[in-house]
C-alpha cells in the first residue's frame, strides 16, 4: 500500500490479480479517518459504482510497547452480493493481503522508531 495517510487523500492497494493469473493490479481507495496509533480507516469513494468498500485498522496494544490491531472490511452497495458471489475468495485474499501489508509496514516502522532512539 502507499499512501500519505492524509485524510481524503489516496491509498493505492497493490493486489493480486482477481483470476490468479501472475501480476498485480493497483486499486485506489481514499483516507478518511488517521488517529495515529489507535484507528485507520479508508474506503473506495465512487471509484466503483454500485459496490462501496469499507475498511479499518483498530489498534488494540495491550501495552504500549505491543500492537495488536483488528481489521475489518465490508462491501455494501448494489452489486456487493454478485462480487462476493463470483470473487468472494479473491475478495477475502485481497483484504487479508493488505492486513498483512499494514502490519509488515507497523513493524518496520515501529523497529525504525527503537533504532533512532539514543541508547
Amino acid at each position: 500500500m502507499e499512501t500519505t495517510l492524509v485524510v481524503g487523500d489516496p491509498i493505492d492497494l497493490t493486489l493480486p490479480n482477481p483470476d490468479g493469473s501472475a501480476g498485480t493490479f493497483v486499486n485506489r481507495e481514499y483516507i478518511r479517518v488517521v488517529r495515529p496509533a489507535r484507528l485507520l480507516r479508508y474506503d473506495s469513494a465512487e471509484e466503483l459504482p454500485g459496490l462501496f468498500a469499507v475498511a479499518r485498522a483498530v489498534d488494540r496494544g495491550p501495552r504500549p510497547d505491543r500492537c495488536a490491531y483488528r481489521t475489518t472490511d465490508t462491501l455494501s452497495g448494489e452489486h456487493a452480493a454478485w462480487v462476493m458471489a463470483k470473487t468472494g475468495e479473491w475478495v477475502r485474499a485481497g483484504f487479508d493481503s493488505v492486513a498483512r501489508a499494514l502490519r509488515d509496514r507497523a513493524e518496520q516502522l515501529w523497529a525504525a522508531s527503537r533504532d533512532a532512539v539514543p541508547g
